[in-house]
């Protein structure tokens, strides 16, 4: 958890979206929802919304997901279709315990457009070592619009005082296009004070 906080981007912070914050989803007005369950580890779930847009036409949007996995190695997956994309998500577990090892193989694909792309990301970390766990995230990005980078995130935790850090290096510009760092540290009673950096020299504070 504290590694994903303090190694995300401005947009994902607070699940704000700080290119439209005032943005508002489409008013539903009918829903209807199925879900099976093929086997134990087999589920499906279908669902078809009746959707009123701002010009006040009604369209119908569906969502269809397919989740699987088998416990036993530690590997789940899901399949997702909708009126816009395909995509699925592949996720395996290599360790049970510390220090947390794992990979996870994203891809989505738009059949009107044409396009689709391809995100690898392998994680480890968790174990201890003295009074520091760190924490290493190795992320690869493919798509067909000629948009490749590869993204690089260290974490280090120290009691409640946590250093991150996040690289991306645009393989197509082949140049670094995002890097900043972040110090955080978490009090129990006033809550999470941190120091912010990044490549466009923003500096900031914050709780």
């Amino acid at each position: 958890m504290w590694f994903n906080r303090v190694t995300k981007d401005a947009n994902g912070l607070l699940d704000l979206d700080f290119k439209d914050p005032h943005k508002q989803d489409d008013l539903k007005a009918f829903t209807f929802k199925t879900k099976a369950q093929a086997r134990e580890d087999i589920n499906v779930n279908h669902s078809n919304d009746l959707v009123q847009g701002k010009d006040g036409s009604f369209t119908v949007k569906h969502k269809t997901e397919v989740t699987a996995g088998c416990p036993a190695h530690d590997i789940s997956g899901k399949f997702t279709v909708n009126a816009k994309e395909n995509s699925i998500v592949l996720n395996h577990k290599l360790s049970k315990g510390e220090p947390h090892v794992a990979w996870k193989l994203r891809s989505n694909c738009q059949p009107a457009a044409g396009t689709w792309d391809v995100k690898v990301n392998f994680k480890h970390g968790g174990q201890q070592f003295g009074p520091i766990t760190p924490w290493t995230q190795l992320k690869f990005y493919t798509a067909n619009l000629k948009n490749h980078n590869v993204q690089w995130q260290q974490g280090l935790q120290y009691d409640n005082v946590y250093f991150g850090s996040r690289i991306v290096y645009d393989i197509t510009g082949k140049a670094l296009s995002t890097a900043h760092g972040q110090v955080s540290y978490q009090d129990a009673e006033h809550g999470l004070f941190y120091f912010r950096g990044n490549l466009d020299r923003f500096v900031g504070f914050g709780r």
